[in-house]
């Protein structure tokens, strides 16, 4: 079922900025849907593949923000409609899921940026309406990669229900590798114990 669409004035208007959000996560009161109301977009909320696609044969879309996992199917599907439908749409994929193979995938399917999950709202808005992120305040709140490395191999950890083989396995890491990383790292070191 789709979540829905809020517009700041009346749907579909000549010159008109709209946005799909496609993430079973997502909802109309989080804080990027608020955000890009106020600026004056009218913002669609896809919590499937089969909403994301009903969503875009009824409006044209200029920006989309993607997971990459559904229910229904993947981000992938999202990327080839709009390939098809909106080719001037710019899209990128904001997604947990995501090694740096599935990222040049995702690159190659048309996406114009690849970003791991959590990012910042600011820096998410930054990247998918592509303003100078030199001038726009957020470089400040980016990660670092390790910082996002460490992240990432938490969530995959906890999915991986603190398995250490099964979680390197999904990380495409040997097992002795990954294991030298949760020694070093007194937070992911608590999740195993």
């Amino acid at each position: 079922m789709a979540e829905g669409r809020l517009e700041k004035d009346f749907p579909g208007r000549p010159g008109r900025r709209s946005v799909l959000i496609a993430d079973p996560g997502q909802t109309l009161d989080s804080e990027i849907v608020q955000h890009l109301v106020r600026e004056g977009f009218d913002v669609m909320v896809a919590r499937s593949v089969s909403d994301a696609a009903s969503q875009m044969a009824s409006t044209q879309v200029s920006h989309c923000m993607t997971e990459l996992r559904f229910p229904d199917g993947t981000g992938f599907d999202i990327l080839r409609m709009i390939a098809g439908h909106h080719p001037f749409c710019r899209t990128i994929v904001h997604s947990g899921h995501c090694d740096i193979a599935t990222a040049v995938a995702v690159a190659r399917a048309g996406a114009a940026d690849v970003l791991p999950k959590p990012m910042t709202t600011d820096f998410l808005l930054a990247v998918l309406l592509d303003r100078d992120l030199r001038h726009s305040g957020c470089m400040e709140t980016l990660q670092g990669p390790n910082v996002v490395r460490e992240e990432h191999i938490r969530q995959v950890l906890i999915s991986c229900g603190a398995n250490v083989s099964r979680t390197a396995h999904r990380l495409s890491m040997h097992r002795r590798t990954l294991q030298r990383m949760l020694e070093k790292s007194p937070s992911l070191r608590a999740l195993v114990r």
